[in-house]
């Protein structure tokens, strides 16, 4: 074969291989099942033409569906894969099941975790893939949530909620503490410092919180895990600002992603000092 034949060859192929989609939005309906702990929903995604690919979890999908007709979500390895045409398209799908990591039940309270594509279908590895995202909770009677739902773009990874039987503390600002009705724990003097640390971080980026409020929600043990528009900080984290005020490190550190990690975004994964 000539040079330029191998070369016409190379661009042929290369024209056969669909270019990555750009996913725009997810919308999820979710169920948790505090009893059997697993979860279930719905879920709607809209993205522009390409092969879509996203990370395979271990929840049973069904009635995969694109643009309204019957669809199917090639599983290859660790991957779900999909090649649509160009344009705007719109993927819905059912799953139910137990997810592998991402989800911790305790009693009548579960929050999730870092591992957003466990729980639902999305693309763990794409931080730079950017996308809104809604997530509406189906819970028993006198249960709240708090959920990462809102209109600004962020990765993936940082899809999340906590869901239970919840009381609320305000702290101004758009600010509020979540912690499961059982805790004994004084939600002001754990999270007082959050308003000044939030106008501090406000001032110096030179730009308003991005999500104009911030949930922050106490959790049993050492969590300390950021998520769009709230974080998840463990008790065992936070109990040692009581006794010394500058113990407060972890409330500083995951209110400072907003800004710095969800707004300044890496790429991919090689880059995530960005974070």
């Amino acid at each position: 074969m000539t040079r330029a034949a191998a070369a016409l060859a190379a661009l042929i192929l290369m024209g056969a291989a669909k270019p990555p989609a750009d996913v725009r939005a997810f919308e999820v309906v979710l169920t948790p099942d505090f009893d059997a702990k697993t979860v279930s929903g719905r879920e709607r995604v809209e993205f522009t033409g390409g092969s879509l690919s996203f990370t395979a979890p271990a929840l049973d999908l069904s009635d995969v569906r694109l643009d309204g007709r019957p669809a199917h979500l090639r599983r290859e390895g660790e991957r779900l894969t999909l090649d649509a045409g160009s344009g705007a398209h719109v993927l819905t799908l059912a799953f139910s099941g137990k997810p592998r990591r991402g989800l911790t039940f305790a009693g009548d309270f579960v929050w999730s975790s870092y591992f957003a594509c466990d729980w639902m279908v999305c693309d763990q590895d794409a931080p730079g893939d950017k996308a809104t995202i809604s997530i509406r909770l189906i819970l028993p009677e006198g249960m709240d949530g708090v959920t990462s739902s809102g209109r600004a773009a962020v990765s993936p990874h940082l899809f999340g909620f906590a869901a239970g039987r919840l009381r609320s503390k305000a702290l101004g600002q758009g600010l509020r503490a979540f912690a499961p009705a059982g805790s004994a724990a004084d939600l002001g003097k754990l999270f007082g410092p959050t308003a000044e640390m939030a106008a501090f971080f406000a001032e110096k980026a030179g730009a308003p919180l991005p999500y104009g409020g911030y949930d922050q929600v106490l959790v049993p043990g050492q969590e300390a895990q950021e998520a769009a528009s709230f974080s998840l900080l463990g008790e065992e984290t936070l109990t040692p600002m009581l006794v010394d005020p500058s113990e407060d490190w972890a409330i500083a550190h995951e209110l400072s992603h907003p800004w710095w990690g969800n707004a300044v975004t890496c790429a991919d994964w090689s880059e995530f000092w960005l974070s």
